[in-house]
């Protein structure tokens, strides 16, 4: 398998998206985030309203290998900005009255995951495998952060391979995180692809919803103020060519110095398909 995912929207994945907002009844969905926090800038108007069809997956607890975040964050160790983070993710669930039953926890690293995506694309078909969903919700390809590139990756080779296993793979869907544009970060918006989408203008309702939650992560605070509680996006995943960088320029995490840049994701990506690739 190339290192291009050839995703193709699934028949009835537009009446998925439509039935994923106008049906009084929502489809079973898959949400898998890269981090706490990640299902509140995408979805955080919505999940009470899908409290009992979601299931979370968190492939990180949030926590790099340094501790430059949990420094700034206020805190001196990993250990306990982990705890806090957790606190803070348990919070916002309560708020949102999802259950800690429809909760996974993964025990990736923040940061490295695209170092370990043979092991999360087993994990991503075990889940699927495990809670049959109809719509696997996750992040897309757009170079805001290593680890939600690498997520979108794995979802796109896991879904592709249920299909040619002939399983009864998810509808692919991805909801908006954050990318570079001309004028800086862009939150609440994809970048261009030709797919079923849906954008929601939030209620001032939904808004002061949405702001609470983001006030149940103290510690992200400074990161959370630059996202946008106006609106949501969705839509049907596109194919991506994971070899090729999803914008051109610079990515936003390119601008820090996490030890990573899109020519060494593209490279570590492509080695970890190579060797899934190889027989035997």
């Amino acid at each position: 398998m190339s290192i291009v995912a050839p995703i193709t929207v699934k028949s009835g994945s537009k009446e998925m998206l439509d039935h994923l907002f106008d049906h009084p009844i929502p489809p079973r969905i898959l949400m898998i985030v890269a981090h706490p926090d990640d299902e509140v800038i995408g979805a955080g108007a919505r999940l009470s309203r899908w409290r009992e069809s979601l299931m979370i997956a968190y492939v990180t607890s949030g926590v790099p290998p340094d501790l430059t975040d949990a420094k700034l964050a206020g805190f001196e160790t990993r250990d306990d900005y982990g705890r806090a983070r957790q606190i803070e993710s348990r919070t916002a669930l309560a708020l949102a009255e999802i259950e800690p039953e429809r909760v996974i926890q993964l025990a990736f690293t923040d940061q490295t995951v695209v170092h370990h995506l043979p092991e999360l694309i087993d994990t991503i078909i075990s889940l699927i495998t495990r809670h049959e969903p109809e719509i696997l919700l996750t992040h897309a390809y757009e170079g805001g952060h290593p680890d939600h590139d690498a997520v979108a990756l794995a979802a796109h080779v896991a879904v592709q391979r249920l299909a040619e296993r002939e399983a009864d793979a998810p509808v692919l869907m991805e909801m908006t995180s954050y990318h570079l544009g001309a004028e800086g970060l862009r939150s609440g918006e994809f970048l261009p692809a030709d797919v079923p989408t849906r954008r929601c203008e939030l209620s001032t309702m939904e808004r002061e919803f949405k702001e609470r939650l983001f006030a149940c992560f103290p510690s992200q605070s400074e990161v959370l103020r630059w996202f946008r509680t106006d609106v949501e996006a969705f839509r049907v995943a596109p194919s991506y060519n994971f070899s090729a960088p999803p914008h051109a320029g610079v990515l936003f995490y390119e601008q820090f110095q996490i030890g990573m840049t899109a020519q060494a994701w593209r490279a570590a990506a492509a080695e970890v398909i190579a060797e899934l690739d190889r027989p035997g």
